[in-house]
């Protein structure tokens, strides 16, 4: 985030895009680039604060010199808003990275999807850190199964009485 350039960010792309890039100044987590889809109210607010900036290119976020923000300044800040929220004051940048897959899983999206959100180089890094936040889900899922059998028990049945009758 704190590295972002305006030209990794596709708002002419359906929906909008992140291009997550590896750089000399900036390597993700998986050391790879990916593209992450952009939800349609942030696509609006980046929109929206490039327009009252009036920048066309270089960082998103810039600090007062030009320069990437620094971590530690934007940490206290975030710091500062999680205390306004009643937030815990444990918060930090892992802990949005966490709800956000947290929510994401609880939401019923495909842990390949959010592995690939992440970047984790394997879906069980993904798995072993958020499949114990659906037992409800996986429930749910199951009693799909239960239509699906229904379905095929009464085409069987009648499969059969028909044949019956024959």
């Amino acid at each position: 985030m704190f590295h972002l350039q305006w030209e990794d960010v596709e708002f002419e792309t359906k929906g909008g895009l992140i291009r997550v890039r590896v750089s000399d100044t900036f390597v993700s987590k998986d050391r790879e680039g990916r593209r992450i889809p952009l939800h349609s109210r942030l696509r609006d607010i980046l929109l929206s604060f490039k327009k009252k900036r009036r920048v066309h290119d270089g960082l998103v976020f810039p600090s007062m010199r030009g320069t990437p923000v620094d971590s530690s300044n934007a940490l206290r800040e975030l710091l500062i808003a999680a205390e306004r929220a009643d937030i815990d004051s444990r918060c930090n940048w892992n802990t949005l990275r966490h709800t956000f897959a947290s929510w994401l899983t609880m939401k019923g999206v495909s842990v390949h999807k959010i592995a690939r959100f992440l970047g984790h180089s394997s879906v069980s890094t993904t798995k072993r850190h958020y499949a114990g936040l659906v037992p409800e889900i996986l429930h749910t899922d199951i009693e799909r199964l239960g239509t699906v059998v229904s379905e095929g028990t009464k085409l069987h049945a009648r499969r059969i009485l028909r044949e019956d009758a024959a």
